[in-house]
């Protein structure tokens, strides 16, 4: 038997005991310290405050790319953590935790990137016209074009590693012992949400804050079972977090970046976080629907591992090559 979904199926590929699971969690995590230590390098040469907490102590340094770059080099080596581990544990490609299929579809990657950044973007700009005294303009044309470089060459990664290791990993994970579709989609959003508890917006705001990252959880969780792969869930995510470096920071934001604009602080109310959440979050997903042709939503629904063995290999379209590519075995 198998599940309606080879992104969940290919769980079931290679080598699996809760032992292993652990093990990977543990090792992903302890391969955040190379990249801590270097951050630490920095912190300390480049006049860090080293009596703050993480992520305020990187704000004394300069430039402040450069002390975005710190930030993120933790993220980058538990990338490799996390895909050398794999194959340690499971016997099984780390691709397997990105796609089913033979090869990555980078241009769905572009293309969640390019529809959520629109949305996004769109989202400012009624942001901006309902509240413009909220709003200003704080551009610092070196520090913005260090800044992009910092974030459109490092972002990436960061939002791989986190789509990785929820959408991918983790979805991946408690499917094998879920009942129904949406149960990994429930658990990994709100673990999504509970890694970002500590973020400086959560300590300013309070709960309310959890609203808005279970709910981006949830929109790219739902893209990821609908379109079998996380392709769509990294590229959103690093749009997201690049166009927020890039074009508005508040005092209390994760990224102190030389953005665009500086944005008065607000407490937000939990109506607003959700509809800000939710609306632009079903938009992005009946757009992507439209575009690849999802079928029913009820498959979030579905039973797992109830499915019959199909009588003929399952075999997808490739976007980017033309090609057609059966599961991988």
């Amino acid at each position: 038997m198998r599940s309606s979904l080879p992104f969940l199926d290919i769980a079931k590929e290679g080598i699996n005991s809760p032992l292993r699971w652990f093990k990977v969690a543990l090792f992903t995590f302890l391969w955040t310290f190379p990249g801590a230590i270097l951050g630490g390098i920095i912190v300390f040469t480049f006049g860090g405050d080293t009596n703050a907490k993480s992520p305020r102590m990187f704000e004394s340094i300069q430039p402040p790319a450069l002390a975005l770059f710190a930030m993120l080099l933790p993220f980058l080596t538990a990338l490799y953590g996390i895909c050398r581990q794999i194959p340690r544990q499971h016997s099984r490609h780390w691709q397997t935790i990105v796609t089913p299929y033979t090869r990555i579809n980078w241009a769905k990657m572009r293309m969640g990137a390019v529809v959520w950044g629109v949305i996004l973007l769109a989202d400012g700009v009624l942001g901006y016209m309902l509240a413009p005294e909220r709003y200003t303009w704080s551009f610092q044309p070196v520090q913005w074009l260090l800044l992009l470089v910092v974030a459109v060459g490092a972002i990436p990664f960061q939002a791989a590693l986190e789509e990785f290791a929820f959408r991918g990993y983790f979805m991946q994970t408690t499917a094998l012992v879920s009942k129904r579709v949406w149960q990994p989609l429930v658990l990994t959003s709100v673990s999504f949400g509970m890694l970002h508890y500590a973020n400086p917006e959560v300590d300013a705001y309070g709960w309310v804050m959890m609203i808005s990252y279970i709910g981006m959880g949830l929109m790219l969780g739902v893209a990821t079972l609908m379109d079998d792969g996380i392709e769509l869930a990294i590229g959103a995510h690093a749009a997201n977090n690049i166009l927020s470096g890039l074009l508005v920071t508040e005092a209390h934001s994760v990224f102190q970046t030389p953005s665009l604009f500086r944005l008065a602080s607000e407490p937000p109310s939990a109506l607003w976080l959700f509809v800000d959440t939710f609306i632009p979050g079903v938009i992005f997903l009946l757009i992507l629907a439209k575009i690849y042709q999802w079928g029913s939503w009820k498959r979030l629904l579905a039973p797992i591992w109830d499915v019959p063995e199909p009588e003929i290999p399952i075999k997808i379209s490739d976007e980017s090559t033309m090609n057609t590519e059966v599961l991988l075995e």
